[in-house]
């Protein structure tokens, strides 16, 4: 499994282990394990998934069937229509988890920021001003959807372990700076943040805040 992941993403030789042996301590199995194991609940997997659809209540593993609609509601979330920043993701995480029935204990949400750093760091470029990491939508999509690596596509930067944690703490902050756009964009919607009332709230948020005159 090192191995695999080290040829397959280029994470560094100590990244590759942490992975490795941090999952088997999560999912409190050793030896071989299939990728069915991964998605067994609140182990490594978590609800609020970004493209997946909750562990129903009582269920030992979660749904594996990509929802097309939040991959749709992630590729909207594309300030430029095309790549994916930091803020990006972080709105994107801010609406499933507002989306959830139950929040994320302090572990998993670790988890689900550092999945995303791992996604900048691994298939993530240089933005148009050559500073801070973006990845292209397409490129998820294809990995998400398809489960299968882009055409042409190779890793051209080892990452590593220490890196990842920098790009975590970064949708942490910005974590925090839309949750409290959607808190105030709620409030002023007069609308519950957990209703049917979730797309009416992201268009505003999406419109900013009005100017006056």
């Amino acid at each position: 499994m090192v191995r695999a992941l080290r040829d397959g993403y280029n994470l560094s030789y100590l990244f590759a282990v942490f992975l490795t042996f941090g999952g088997f301590l999560l999912l409190r199995q050793w030896g071989d394990i299939s990728l069915a194991d991964l998605a067994r609940h609140d182990c490594i997997e978590h609800d609020a998934s970004l493209v997946h659809d909750d562990t129903p209540a009582g269920a030992e593993y979660a749904p594996c069937k990509l929802n097309d609609v939040y991959l749709q509601m992630l590729g909207r979330d594309a300030s430029d229509g095309s790549a994916l920043t930091v803020r990006d993701l972080a709105r994107a995480r801010v609406r499933r988890e507002h989306q959830c029935n139950r929040a994320l204990d302090r572990v998993h949400s670790e988890i689900a920021r550092g999945e995303m750093a791992l996604v900048l760091g691994v298939f993530g470029r240089r933005g148009k001003t050559g500073s801070a990491r973006e990845v292209p939508v397409e490129t998820v999509s294809e990995w998400w959807k398809h489960e299968r690596f882009p055409a042409g596509w190779v890793p051209r930067e080892q990452q590593g372990l220490l890196n990842t944690i920098r790009t975590s703490r970064e949708i942490k902050e910005a974590i925090g700076l839309e949750e409290a756009q959607w808190t105030e964009a709620a409030e002023a919607s007069r609308y519950d943040i957990n209703s049917h009332n979730l797309r009416e709230i992201e268009m505003k948020l999406r419109m900013g805040p009005r100017k006056t005159i």
